[in-house]
């Protein structure tokens, strides 16, 4: 087993075009906007060999605190098109900061302020449903399974065309 790190935003290197028989990413598509997600699917697809295999974790639909941005907006009268882009199902946290202040999250012991930080370093992110995930990769999904302590969070499980 081999553990690579490789920016899926950019073009993989040739030494790992077509050697990989599996190749896993866990989440790491919520972070991206839809044209980052179309250009992640192109370079993680090209890491695998003919037959090779893509598990990619996905969460659909909402975050808890994307819903929770939502209804503050709603009690302080604010747009929700201020941060949220329902045609192309994109929120951005930096354009929601003033919201995320109101909003009553928990992050355990890390104090409030990096975790709003952390936020506004996040930035645009897309939000996915499972035929946006078909769309991408128009292979077949052999397998999906449900992560049992992340609701609304799956596992695709495409392989690559011989």
């Amino acid at each position: 087993m081999a553990v690579i790190r490789h920016d899926i935003l950019r073009e993989a290197p040739n030494e790992l075009v077509g050697i990989f028989d599996y190749v896993i990413s866990d989440r790491i598509v919520n972070r991206f906007t839809h044209d980052e997600f179309l250009y992640a699917s192109k370079t993680l697809a090209s890491f695998l060999a003919p037959g090779g295999c893509l598990g990619l974790g996905v969460k659909l639909g909402l975050e808890t605190i994307d819903q929770q941005l939502m209804a503050a907006a709603k009690a302080n009268n604010v747009q929700t098109s201020d941060f949220w882009d329902a045609g192309t199902s994109t929120i951005d946290y930096t354009a929601a900061r003033s919201l995320l202040e109101k909003v009553d999250f928990d992050y355990g012991v890390v104090p409030r302020e990096v975790i709003l930080n952390w936020f506004d370093q996040r930035g645009r992110e897309g939000r996915y449903s499972e035929a946006d995930v078909g769309s991408v990769f128009r292979w077949r999904a052999f397998k999906t399974m449900e992560f049992p302590d992340t609701p609304a969070t799956k596992v695709f499980s495409f392989e690559r065309e011989h």
